[in-house]
């Protein structure tokens, strides 16, 4: 087995906390492994990515076709079908949103699945949330913000709930940073 990129100290807690810096553009991938010893509880857990619109990734929002597709895209694999909130944080004098679109299919969908989803309309708010019931695909986020402007500290959470008995679950998430090294994701 490959050693952990990191691997930290495990302590009899049901909460674990790790940071991810990373120093070099680009995508990167990781692989999120949720486990315990015993089925005794249902393991909640959340991927948070920070990250900024600022010069070329500030893209606007679809009236701006030809800087639209430079927003922040992160891309992710469910590997169960379950609940989804997915969240972003902007500052309040911005109107934000978010597209999530299914890249690629795993499996059979069934009910759950869905090519698009949006947020819904852009709201002049610091947080824009939305739950949704996903299969096993692999899906793309869009963060979306209807002026081109430059500003930082934008927060995206992702955050998935497993609701069947298994012992490990996992969660693959590659970000792509649109060019700017300066995004910090963890």
């Amino acid at each position: 087995d490959p050693v952990p990129y990191i691997d930290g100290i495990r302590i009899n807690s049901p909460h674990y906390l790790t940071k991810i810096k990373l120093t070099s553009p680009g995508t990167h991938t990781f692989t999120l492994v949720v486990s315990q010893y015993e089925k005794q509880n249902t393991i909640h857990y959340t991927i948070r990515v920070n990250g900024q619109w600022k010069g070329h990734s500030a893209g606007g929002c679809g009236n701006f076709r030809d800087s639209y597709k430079n927003n922040p895209i992160y891309q992710f694999q469910l590997d169960k079908s379950g609940p989804l909130l997915i969240e972003l944080r902007g500052p309040r004098q911005y109107s934000v949103g978010f597209e999530i679109v299914t890249v690629s299919t795993v499996g059979d969908p069934g009910s759950s699945g869905f090519q698009k989803k949006s947020s819904g309309d852009y709201r002049p708010n610091d947080v824009v949330n939305a739950i949704y019931t996903a299969a096993s695909n692999v899906y793309s986020i869009e963060a979306l913000l209807t002026l081109k402007c430059e500003f930082t500290a934008a927060e995206h959470i992702f955050q998935t709930a497993t609701n069947h008995v298994q012992l490990i679950s996992s969660m693959h998430i590659g970000v792509k940073d649109k060019e700017d090294p300066s995004f910090s994701y963890f």
